[in-house]
């Protein structure tokens, strides 16, 4: 089961979702940014592995940018 909930929202529901063995979930910035989002602990389920890829994107400072 993956759950998500957005962010701020006390009225919002939880959309809840089966991940099956081999599954494979992404998720933009905007996702991990204005929803809460988790994968709940669940008994008798043996080990689990959970793998995160990030995309990190060269940027190049300018002279006036203060950094």
């Amino acid at each position: 089961v993956f759950d998500l909930k957005r962010r701020h929202d006390k009225n919002a529901n939880t959309i809840s979702t089966i991940l099956r063995n081999g599954s494979l979930l992404v998720m933009n910035y905007e996702t991990q940014e204005h929803y809460i989002h988790r994968i709940p602990k669940a008994k008798n389920v043996g080990r689990r592995i959970n793998l995160t890829f990030r995309l990190l994107k060269d940027y190049e400072v300018s002279s006036n940018s203060g950094v």
